[in-house]
């Protein structure tokens, strides 16, 4: 009987037990099953990142040390000088053509959102509304 008592403390323990230390490590988590963005894929490498089963999971395209991952029109890495053209001939723009206050803010902005910081987006980012004609 004793034996018995023993053996239903240790499956009762058991019972416990599993759930607890069962359960699956922390992950960052989304929304929108298949929904894909930019992050870091490993130690100084960016890539894309996939919602699966409600984490954030790593998926198979890393950017190359001269690329940058971009969101838009769709996820893919692209190189650093592509992701970065028109941000130059915008400031020039702001600059020749609207207040010089225009050209500081538009500068802060894209700093902000450098190419090698934000994904190469300082592009598109950075035209502000104070900026468009």
């Amino acid at each position: 009987m004793l034996l018995l008592n023993y053996m239903l403390a240790l499956v009762a323990l058991l019972m416990v037990a599993v759930p607890i230390y069962g359960k699956k490590p922390h992950c960052a988590k989304c929304d929108h099953e298949g929904e894909s963005k930019c992050g870091f894929v490993g130690i100084g490498e960016k890539g894309t990142r996939v919602c699966r089963k409600g984490c954030w999971t790593v998926n198979n395209l890393v950017c190359q040390t001269n690329e940058v991952c971009r969101e838009r029109p769709i996820v893919h890495c692209t190189t650093k000088a592509e992701a970065c053209a028109g941000c130059s001939e915008f400031f020039n723009h702001c600059k020749n053509d609207y207040w010089d206050i225009c050209d500081q803010q538009c500068q802060v902005k894209c700093a902000q959102k450098t190419c090698d910081l934000d994904g190469g987006r300082c592009d598109t980012d950075c035209v502000m509304d104070i900026c468009k004609k």
